[in-house]
């Protein structure tokens, strides 16, 4: 009966041993199964923020190429009025130009005009020609003179005009460009 006693005593310590291993064991799956919802939590939040950074980070780029952008018009903006500036004082100076030449051909015409409305015209008409020959040759030498100071500008004009087309055509593409911005 001892050894019966002894039989039911150590399996009631080996029952209870195992009730507390069994505990030690539901313990540590409750613990770990914590930590894992508490990992799963973690890496969700970081999800979360990494997302959030990679939208605030593309937006931070397309901020910095709408900036670059603005400062490339900004750079353009300022090259075509450097350009504008250096040759508004030539366009000045040749509208100048053009209207003196303007008024001392409307002048021969004129005086061509005034000379010729005082040729006779009927009657008996005696003409000197070689006074006829003097005033046309005096009247081709001025046009001469004129042709020669006409022609001396043209490659400049001729520049100039170039100039001013390729500045409008910038200037409206800068438009275009301000008006999509």
């Amino acid at each position: 009966t001892t050894m019966e006693v002894k039989k039911g005593s150590s399996q009631q310590d080996d029952v209870h041993r195992f009730k507390l291993l069994h505990n030690h064991y539901l313990q540590w799956r409750f613990a770990n199964a914590k930590a894992e919802a508490s990992m799963i939590a973690k890496k969700k939040e970081s999800e979360k923020q990494l997302y959030s950074l990679g939208v605030k980070i593309s937006e931070l780029q397309d901020s910095v190429k709408s900036k670059r952008a603005e400062v490339g018009l900004l750079r353009r903006t300022k090259t075509l009025s450097t350009i504008l500036d250096c040759q508004m004082p030539s366009l000045d100076e040749w509208s100048a130009l053009e209207q003196e030449y303007s008024s001392s051909l409307q002048e021969l015409i004129q005086g061509l005009l005034h000379v010729s409305s005082q040729l006779p015209l009927v009657g008996n008409i005696r003409a000197d020609v070689e006074e006829i020959k003097g005033a046309v040759s005096g009247a081709f030498k001025v046009l001469e003179m004129i042709i020669l100071q006409v022609q001396s500008f043209m490659p400049q004009a001729e520049q100039i005009d170039g100039l001013i087309s390729d500045l409008a055509r910038v200037y409206s593409g800068e438009v275009s460009m301000v008006e999509e911005c």
